[in-house]
């Protein structure tokens, strides 16, 4: 509930609004949105972890507009929850794809099956980022689709977004 009292008439107006959490099935793959950002670092100074747009140690500026210039870095940022782990390393064995479209057509694609993308991982999560080249595309509407295998347990779950590549 969001109330705000005018001061000056003493007018109140009152705002409710129900922010409903997606469900998700604890034992199936499932990731969260995808964050497409032009600003991504690792963040180790410790002062600064409590800064706006820092998630565990990166902080990950995203770009809202959804608009990269070619020349820009174009990064991918998700998390993806219950990924098994392997028994013997203790590490999880995902095969992640990164795939460009435009207008249902693909027209770039980046496999990560060594987990190069991988930038955390535990029990609960797999911080998956990327980073794609733009500089070949035309400008215009695409969308992105990133698509994880957890080659352990078989499961397969993908998330897209749209995205524009302008001036």
């Amino acid at each position: 509930d969001l109330v705000v009292k005018d001061l000056n008439s003493d007018q109140v107006g009152v705002t409710r609004l129900g922010i409903i959490p997606p469900s998700f099935d604890p034992e199936s793959l499932s990731t969260s949105s995808l964050i497409l950002s032009d600003y991504l670092r690792p963040e180790d100074d410790e002062k600064r972890l409590n800064e706006m747009f820092v998630i565990g140690d990166i902080k990950v500026r995203p770009n809202l507009a959804k608009v990269f210039d070619k020349r820009d870095p174009f990064w991918i940022y998700v998390h993806v929850y219950n990924a098994a782990l392997d028994q013997t390393s203790l590490n999880p064995a995902l095969t992640a794809s990164f795939r460009v479209s435009k207008n249902g057509e693909a027209v770039f694609e980046d496999v990560d099956d060594k987990g190069e993308s991988i930038q955390f991982y535990s029990g609960q999560r797999v911080v998956l980022i990327r980073q794609l080249p733009l500089e070949g595309l035309e400008l215009g509407k695409y969308q992105i689709e990133v698509e994880v295998s957890d080659r352990i347990s078989d499961g397969t779950v993908a998330v897209t977004e749209d995205f524009e590549v302008g001036g």
